[in-house]
């Protein structure tokens, strides 16, 4: 029995000290940081790009070549453009993927859900990756790197300036478009652009029925729209007082409330803003930080200011992209659940006849330092 023990102890053991027994060498497999779909230019095939992180050499020097590689396919379809990679390099493997970046020109051919359905039906493909659309071509952008970062990541890292810049859209994952695909949602993915050879956020792109739409948004309508949705963790909102420049830098998030009424076949919406912040910027000689108005009458200013430019923003989500792109059918369903179960088919015509409005209060909370250097000259 002795015996016995021993002998199982030693088989045990030697099955542990084996290893894993299909394991590869990580230069045998290539690992997806980011994907771009465009179409080719001679044919209606798919053209994929394939950006691969370049793993560092035995001694761990990485410093000899680039961090990563750039591998281009094509095919009818997204899967046989993935397949057809293996002719020109090892497996690949996209648990890693962190992007996908789509141009605008293949949204307008196909629908969204044709572009991404196999995606969403490989399980090894992350439902957390980030999703974007460009108007430049893929390998322009992919090939983009003012240092030796990986132009996905740096895409990647972007969005996470949200708290610096009202002009940046919350991240917009591949399930998160799966869903509003699947609920026939209007919604705005990022655009990508290459401004001064260098890989920079600029607009977005509307999504309506599954397809791109001809208006698009700008930086400064992204900001706007932010505005409306609350989705603002801060940044600064630029205006003028006496023709002179005067900004606004906010703190923390901005907080929404919004209350819908259906009455006589038609939708009121009531939207309340709160933002707090502080004046950063005031370019007028004879501002006086220390008059006891100071601070509300530049709070007064910022109101008008985002007021103006978010009722312009719904006449125009209103009268030119006719679609809710702002998620405001999201409180319509819980608010008024049984005129949605009714009308949900109906919603775009809904939204471009409701009654929107919008107020925001602003609180100015300090105005920097100048106010008390000027006070300290005075009082000498």
């Amino acid at each position: 029995m002795k015996h016995l023990k021993s002998l199982c102890s030693l088989i045990g053991l030697s099955i542990l000290l084996t290893g894993c027994w299909d394991s590869r060498s990580i230069e045998d497999i290539s690992l997806v940081i980011g994907v771009g779909i465009d179409l080719e230019e001679e044919s209606e095939n798919i053209s994929l790009g394939h950006q691969i992180i370049v793993p560092p050499s035995n001694g761990g020097d990485s410093s000899q070549g680039s961090p990563f590689k750039n591998i281009y396919t094509s095919g009818k379809t997204v899967h046989g453009a993935i397949r057809n990679l293996a002719l020109r390099d090892d497996p690949v493997y996209s648990d890693h993927q962190r992007i996908l970046l789509i141009h605008n020109n293949v949204l307008k051919k196909y629908t969204l859900d044709e572009v991404i359905n196999q995606l969403v039906k490989d399980d090894k493909t992350r439902r957390s990756l980030y999703v974007f659309t460009t108007n430049e071509s893929i390998k322009k952008i992919f090939s983009t790197t003012d240092s030796d970062e990986i132009p996905s990541n740096q895409l990647y890292s972007l969005i996470e300036n949200r708290g610096r810049s009202t002009k940046i859209l919350p991240a917009v994952s591949l399930g998160k478009v799966s869903s509003n695909l699947q609920k026939k949602a209007s919604f705005v993915l990022q655009n990508v652009e290459v401004i001064n050879n260098q890989v920079a956020l600029a607009g977005g792109a509307v999504i309506l029925n599954g397809h791109i739409s001809d208006q698009d948004l700008s930086v400064d309508d992204i900001a706007t729209l932010n505005w409306l949705t609350g989705s603002i963790e801060g940044g600064v909102i630029s205006t003028e007082k006496d023709s002179m420049p005067l900004a606004f830098e906010i703190l923390g998030d901005v907080k929404v409330q919004v209350k819908s009424e259906y009455k006589n076949d038609r939708m009121y919406f009531t939207i309340h803003s709160e933002a707090q912040g502080r004046i950063s910027e005031d370019w007028n000689e004879e501002e006086d930080s220390f008059k006891e108005d100071y601070s509300a009458d530049r709070g007064r200013i910022i109101k008008d200011e985002v007021e103006d430019r978010v009722l312009d923003f719904i006449h125009m989500l209103q009268t030119e992209v006719k679609s809710d792109v702002a998620g405001l059918s999201e409180y319509v369903k819980v608010q008024q659940p049984d005129f949605w179960t009714e009308h949900k088919n109906e919603w775009n015509r809904y939204f471009t006849e409701a009654e929107i409005s919008f107020n925001v209060s602003v609180t100015v909370e300090d105005f920097g330092t100048k106010g008390s250097i000027k006070k300290r000259i005075s009082d000498m």
